[in-house]
């Protein structure tokens, strides 16, 4: 951790050197008259958000030439990616200490990811798809409902501009990976369209690291681990006046994965022959009309997000075939009305309908969730204010509230100290609640949501130079879901613990001579309430440092990630995963206005690095691509 601060310290005293920064930089907020809507589901300027927000823009991936979501997402302060061996493996993101569940993910508004396990399969969303991501740390469950514990990763799919055009990008690299995205958008009068379609492919490598070259009984397969995926993205938006508008989204994705796991006793005769797979298809779509009046706005959308898994092998005579399937119906009403130059309020209902499918089958394969909620924002010179609260109607656990309340102080220009307080939960699963029963587990249909309470400061400078953020949080999770057994025989999900979360993050960006500088750290304590241990799978530390500069025509830069020791609970016994740093390098040459070279070097120094235990991950990785634009 020395590194990053000794060059904060650098960069601070070193302001009055740097450059005016336009806009901030890579995985950074941008300038901060840039409008979000994720922190209070109505247009707002980030810099007059009280909450730890992040923004990333197109312009951001493009310079990143991050192939996917795990190297786009992984240098956010309080964010902590999970992937199970090389890219296409099981990835998923957890603010703040949580569970991945405790974090939403939402695709244009909609919430995304399995109703049964209660996670979103990063791995099977692209990059060269995304418009932009807005991400905002602590409990946001008054206005989102369940999930939102620890935090939102709103992702917008790419739309149209002002001009139509067409692209086309061409990438390979290490291990048999091939690349390609076609983008056309086209915009005339009042109707602006893009379709974006991708196809990635690879042979990859070796998922685990803990099998050898004879596999036995209980061994995994020493084998390349391949993985493919294709998708599509549409958007269409068409004004109907100066008032109204309607668009339409559709996105669908398809893939295949290979992966390894243990030999079952029953296959003796036959051990080291299982060569396991899953495939996955994911659907969302999207219908909103918007309505913008002078002093009021009001959308209304229906969306609908579908998502299947089917397990297989493609060794004869293995295990039997399996699937699940989620759909995930929504409707939403949103309103915005500026009641004072000074007030808005934001208010709106939302229903939700979950509907699983199985090989197993469920005792109960489908809920619904009616919300309403109401969020005031206040700015009053020096001061400013939001808070909001949001009703709940399940009809799994009934009725539950929730709240936040955010104070602002601007102590000087574009300096503001904030407090906040809030609550949160997160439902139970279709797992925690209905797995099928056997004679050693089951779902538990009395299990009540995950609550959540934070505390926070923060501290957020937007100047010429540059902008920082420093948010300190204090966090009580109760009623903590867990798979226990009360008589060693059968397990089950119950309520049975509390953990308590206590962190710092921290996000610079200024432009020092002629180059882009963007840091982010992250300190994080979660722990166990009743054994005072760090929960597993939480590092502590994490830091990045980013670089760009251009010269010319050439842009280069890099980022160096590092990451504190985890513990890991999976054998049993509690295995220490000791920390990493990664070194990744990038260059562009724009060879002219349409035609642009780039490289990307990762893991520059080959480092043996261990993210999640027991899974390998990729050495030194080359990737070059080609982009072509048609105007």
């Amino acid at each position: 951790m020395r590194l990053p601060l000794l060059c904060c310290g650098a960069l601070v005293a070193a302001n009055s050197y740097a450059e005016p920064a336009s806009q901030v930089l890579a995985y950074s907020a941008h300038a901060p008259e840039e409008m979000i809507v994720t922190a209070s589901r109505s247009q707002q300027a980030l810099k007059n958000t009280l909450a730890s927000t992040t923004l990333i823009s197109r312009q951001d991936i493009e310079r990143s030439q991050a192939r996917d979501m795990q190297q786009l997402l992984r240098s956010i302060p309080g964010v902590t990616i999970r992937r199970n061996g090389g890219p296409g493996g099981a990835t998923n993101l957890s603010m703040r200490g949580g569970d991945a569940s405790g974090t939403l993910i939402l695709v244009d508004g909609i919430k995304v990811g399995s109703a049964t396990l209660g996670e979103t399969a990063l791995e099977q969303l692209s990059v060269d798809q995304i418009e932009r991501i807005e991400i905002v740390r602590g409990p946001k469950s008054s206005l989102y409902g369940s999930s939102a514990m620890n935090g939102v990763v709103q992702i917008f799919t790419r739309r149209a501009h002002d001009t139509s055009k067409a692209q086309f990008t061409v990438a390979a690299g290490d291990d048999g990976t091939q690349e390609g995205t076609s983008s056309a958008s086209a915009v005339g009068g009042s109707t602006r369209f893009n379709i974006t379609g991708t196809y990635v492919t690879a042979n990859g490598f070796d998922a685990r690291y803990d099998d050898d070259a004879v596999s036995g009984l209980y061994e995994y397969d020493k084998d390349e681990d391949s993985y493919d995926k294709k998708s599509v993205a549409i958007n269409l938006e068409q004004a109907l006046g100066e008032v109204f508008s309607v668009s339409l989204i559709a996105n669908q994705a398809e893939g295949e994965n290979e992966y390894d796991i243990k030999e079952n006793p029953a296959w003796v005769a036959d051990p080291g022959l299982t060569l396991p797979y899953s495939n996955f298809e994911t659907s969302t779509y999207v219908a909103a009309l918007n309505m913008v009046f002078q002093s009021f706005s009001s959308k209304f959308s229906y969306g609908i997000y579908e998502d299947r898994a089917e397990q297989k092998d493609s060794a004869p005579n293995r295990f039997t075939d399996t699937f699940i399937e989620t759909e995930r119906t929504v409707g939403q009403w949103e309103n915005s009305v500026k009641l004072h130059s000074t007030v808005t309020l934001n208010f709106g209902t939302d229903y939700e309908v979950e509907e699983v499918d199985s090989t197993g089958g469920y005792s109960v394969d489908n809920r619904d969730n009616l919300a309403g909620y109401t969020n005031l924002l206040i700015g009053l010179g020096a001061v400013s204010f939001s808070g909001g609260v949001r009703h709940e109607n399940n009809d799994q656990f009934g009725s539950k509230w929730t709240g936040d309340t955010s104070l602002g102080l601007e102590v000087a220009d574009g300096a503001t100290l904030s407090v906040s307080y809030g609550t949160a939960f997160k439902a139970p699963t279709f797992n925690d609640l209905y797995w099928p029963t056997t004679l050693f587990a089951g779902g538990n249909e009395f299990l009540q949501p995950e609550l959540t309470e934070t505390y926070e400061i923060g501290f957020d400078v937007y100047q010429d130079w540059g902008f920082t953020s420093l948010h300190v949080y204090k966090s009580f999770v109760d009623n903590l879901i867990e798979w226990a057994t009360a008589d060693g025989f059968f397990w089950q999900p119950s309520n049975v613990s509390s953990t308590k979360h206590n962190g710092v993050e921290f996000q610079y960006g200024t432009t020092v001579m002629n180059t882009d500088v963007a840091i982010g750290l992250t300190y994080e304590k979660a722990l166990d309430e009743s054994t005072d241990e760090d929960l597993q799978r939480r590092p502590r530390r994490t830091a990045s440092i980013t670089l760009d500069r251009s010269y010319g025509d050439v842009s280069v830069g890099t980022t160096l990630y590092g990451q504190g020791q985890h513990y890991d609970d999976s054998l049993g016994g509690r295995q220490v995963v000791p920390g990493f740093v990664q070194v990744d390098i990038r260059a562009a040459w724009q060879i002219n206005d349409n035609v642009r070279l780039r490289a990307r070097i990762d893991n520059l120094f080959d480092y043996d690095i261990v993210e999640t235990f027991g899974y390998n991950t990729s050495g030194i990785f080359p990737m070059v691509g080609l982009d072509v634009t048609i105007p």
